[in-house]
């Protein structure tokens, strides 16, 4: 196969991962899970893909670049960008705010946030481990196993992910003051100084 063939279909590939992503992101969301709403679901899928898509490869660079710089900048990275996917599958913004508001929302969080992408990054190689042992008996049976059990765990890590962005912007999120808020977080004035 040549290499321009082999790059096409990889990126295809990719590009429609990301749309079935998008589509789970939505799905799991959605506040009924007996009652998913298709219309909702595919509304504006194209642009929310190619932002998704382009959005990744943006925030996987600046992981493998931080990486490079002793593996904290880049584990930051992840963590503070960890709910992009969110932010563009579920309140549709561009590539900038999708950062930007990932960003917003897991500071403070941030170490809440790598201890569950951690959970998710572990329990998404099950299906490495179990294939390979399944495959010492029959490697047939062991891609299918894979095959299968990858698409469970990859399911499961984008509902865990979801959930986790809707605790974090739910009604809950929103009641908390903000720091603003805070009557002493000003200077003094004239009637705050006893007499």
């Amino acid at each position: 196969m040549p290499l321009s063939v082999a790059v096409a279909g990889m990126l295809v590939v990719a590009v429609v991962a990301e749309a079935v992503s998008i589509v789970a992101v939505r799905t799991f969301a959605a506040p009924d899970g007996d009652a998913v709403d298709l219309e909702a679901v595919v509304d504006g899928l194209g642009m929310a893909t190619l932002r998704g898509f382009v959005g990744g490869v943006v925030i996987w660079g600046l992981v493998i670049v931080g990486s490079v710089f002793l593996l904290v900048p880049g584990l930051f990275a992840a963590v503070a960008f960890y709910f992009f996917r969110q932010e563009v599958a579920l309140e549709d913004r561009t590539l900038i705010d999708a950062m930007a508001a990932s960003w917003r929302l897991t500071r403070g969080d941030r170490l809440n946030v790598f201890a569950l992408g951690l959970l998710v990054v572990v329990v998404s190689q099950f299906d490495a481990v179990v294939s390979l042992l399944v495959g010492e008996v029959s490697v047939l049976a062991g891609a299918i196993v894979a095959a299968v059990l990858g698409g469970v765990l990859a399911a499961f890590g984008a509902a865990v992910v979801t959930r986790a962005y809707l605790q974090l912007t739910g009604p809950e999120a929103a009641d908390e003051p903000a720091e603003s808020d805070d009557p002493y977080d000003a200077a003094l004035g004239p009637d705050d100084i006893p007499e």
